[in-house]
């Protein structure tokens, strides 16, 4: 196994993060400019890409960039936005989770173990 990245490419790369986000920003080149060129790309949506258009939508909404930061006024918010936009592109309507929907999906998990 490949050892984990060092200290000084994990700081290289939000430099290299910052920089292109400065650039895009004085360029007038939004995010929708950067998500549209995309499109001849292959790019696979993971549960780590969804959680960025989360915090996206959620940085947008509450200034805030960690969930555990959030109100729970807040979540809501930041969830009805999310959804929409999420619907919209899916055209699946994708409720927030129960706790008894968190409960069986518990179990389901502990089955497989």
């Amino acid at each position: 196994m490949e050892s984990q990245r060092t200290n000084q490419q994990s700081r290289a790369l939000h430099l290299l993060f910052n920089q292109v986000s400065a650039h895009c920003v004085q360029a007038g080149i939004d995010q929708k400019t950067i998500v549209d060129a995309l499109e001849g790309y292959s790019v696979p949506t993971t549960p780590q890409a969804i959680k960025e258009i989360w915090r996206t939508i959620q940085i947008s909404v509450t200034g805030k960039e960690s969930t555990k930061d959030l109100e729970r006024k807040e979540m809501d918010q930041v969830y009805d936005v999310f959804n929409k936009f999420i619907s919209e592109v899916t055209h699946e309507y994708f409720s927030f989770p129960s706790f008894e929907s968190l409960m069986l999906a518990q179990l389901d998990n502990e089955k497989l173990q």
